[in-house]
């Protein structure tokens, strides 16, 4: 799993911020990616991710109206992961953290709506038009 940032061209294992000391995005606001509108994710940058790659992932908890998945508790910590298609479009899976990565992408609830998809992944409506629902 690569981030891949725009302004440096540069990718790092680290999907949450760009490593390269020299980057002209750094330090950003200092917030994690699924936070940062700094750096929405554009049609652009979705083309030149590499196809069937998961390029952004994290955690996060099913609050107490169980926004995320009515099926689980509130507090259980839900894993979410947004993976470049291969007809030129992506999607985000979510399912519990404990089941880990491959069974989220094999069998983890798909996010539809897009408020809650840009809750996850800043983007811009280009980056939405190409989302598979």
């Amino acid at each position: 799993m690569n981030y891949y940032c725009d302004k440096c061209k540069g990718t790092t294992k680290n999907c949450e911020t760009c490593d390269n000391p020299s980057c002209p995005n750094q330090p950003c606001c200092g917030r994690p990616l699924r936070e940062c509108d700094c750096n929405p994710l554009t049609e652009t940058r979705l083309i030149e991710i590499e196809i069937g790659s998961v390029f952004a992932l994290g955690e996060i908890e099913n609050d107490q109206e169980k926004t995320w998945l009515y099926n689980f508790d509130p507090g259980i910590k839900l894993l979410w992961l947004a993976k470049r298609g291969v007809i030129h479009d992506w999607t985000i899976y979510i399912g519990p953290a404990k089941n880990g990565k491959q069974w989220v992408l094999d069998y983890g609830n798909k996010i539809t709506d897009e408020k809650m998809a840009k809750k996850l992944v800043p983007m811009k409506k280009d980056a939405w038009k190409m989302y598979r629902r």
